[in-house]
């Protein structure tokens, strides 16, 4: 950050902790949540701009989209001055278009899913269980 660093993209690759580990056997990248929490890290060394990201094609995309929202916003209310963006990479057809519009169902609902983070509902990181 002292040097210049303003921003951190990450992406997750999958929210789900069964399937991210046979593609992350070993190495850095092979604990769940030392990955999951480095957007946190960043924040709190003072990057102020977050990336969160997942890939599609991994996952059921309306819950991967599901999960990766709601850890970017849990990220922001632990940060408020954070600004944070959202990506999904495509693997194969992906399914993007469906986690949309589930997504946007659940907003229009006026749900915890419209902008609201309930963290009893994410299945994949247990601080959010508990926070």
């Amino acid at each position: 950050v002292e040097a210049g660093l303003a921003g951190v993209t990450l992406y997750q690759e999958t929210y789900d902790r069964d399937r991210y580990a046979p593609y992350h056997p070993r190495g850095p990248k092979a604990s769940f949540d030392w990955r999951y929490e480095a957007p946190e890290r960043a924040a709190a060394a003072g990057v102020e701009r977050l990336g969160f990201g997942f890939l599609l094609g991994l996952g059921d995309p309306a819950e991967e989209l599901r999960a990766m929202v709601r850890h970017a916003l849990d990220v922001r209310r632990r940060y408020p001055s954070v600004t944070l963006a959202i990506y999904a990479h495509v693997i194969g057809d992906g399914g993007l278009d469906g986690a949309l519009d589930v997504f946007r169902r659940d907003a229009d609902r006026g749900g915890d899913r419209g902008g609201r983070v309930n963290e009893a509902e994410n299945p994949q990181h247990e601080r959010a269980r508990t926070a």
